[in-house]
């Protein structure tokens, strides 16, 4: 989910989103999860799809937080939206603020926030816990492909790279991806599947030479890492 194909996909998805929980809102003004999970698409669409247009998409998402919590102050997805919120810039990243939301949110809803805890424990760099958190989320939702996608991403981001790859035989592909080879040192494979991702109509084919210029820097080509910047 590093790449331009894959960002402008999911803005598309979210602005489709949006909408749909706009219309909720007008159809029913008093709906208090509507104006909640359309705190959450504002947030979302601040924190990791139009970071250039942070500010309008925060204070979105806090008219709505608003309104949701004036209509029921004991919805757990409200505390969800409030932690994207706090992970933005425009609040500081605040990281732990942010997953004491989860905390209440799981208070009023055990199933509810799973995916976003698990996220905040390993960013905290609470491994264990976000096992714990990790396999609960798998337990209650054995279907969704995203959350497995974000968990294995996780591990990438940890720099956990064996673990990655046996997550990745149970829950994906199992073939490594170029994090994966970046991250083992193996960068001749790496460049090669670049080149893959550039020959081909792949979904992240756009973002193949920004990877390029890694790999290149890595092997300490800077020459070519300049010329695909």
């Amino acid at each position: 989910g590093t790449t331009c194909g894959f960002y402008h996909l999911r803005m598309v998805q979210n602005e489709t989103t949006v909408g749909l929980f706009k219309k909720s809102v007008e159809a029913d003004p008093n709906f208090a999860l509507a104006h909640a999970q359309l705190a959450y698409a504002y947030a979302w669409m601040a924190v990791y799809v139009d970071e250039k247009a942070q500010d309008g998409w925060v204070e979105q998402a806090k008219e709505e937080i608003k309104r949701a919590d004036a209509l029921d102050p004991q919805l757990a997805e409200t505390h969800i939206a409030r932690h994207h919120v706090l992970l933005s810039a425009n609040e500081g990243f605040q990281t732990e603020a942010a997953a004491r939301e989860l905390l209440l949110a799981k208070r009023l809803d055990p199933n509810a926030g799973g995916l976003e805890l698990a996220v905040a424990y390993n960013h905290l760099g609470l491994e264990d816990m976000f096992e714990r958190e990790k396999q609960r989320t798998l337990d209650i939702d054995p279907t969704s492909q995203f959350n497995k996608n974000i968990f294995g991403y996780q591990l990438l981001y940890a720099k956990r790279y064996d673990d990655w790859l046996e997550y990745s035989r149970t829950h994906s592909d199992g073939q490594p991806n170029i994090q994966y080879l970046l991250g083992k040192g193996r960068l001749d494979e790496a460049e090669q599947l670049t080149e893959q991702m550039r020959n081909l109509e792949h979904v992240d084919a756009e973002g193949a030479p920004a990877l390029k210029a890694l790999v290149s820097a890595l092997k300490g080509n800077h020459r070519a890492a300049e010329a695909e910047i």
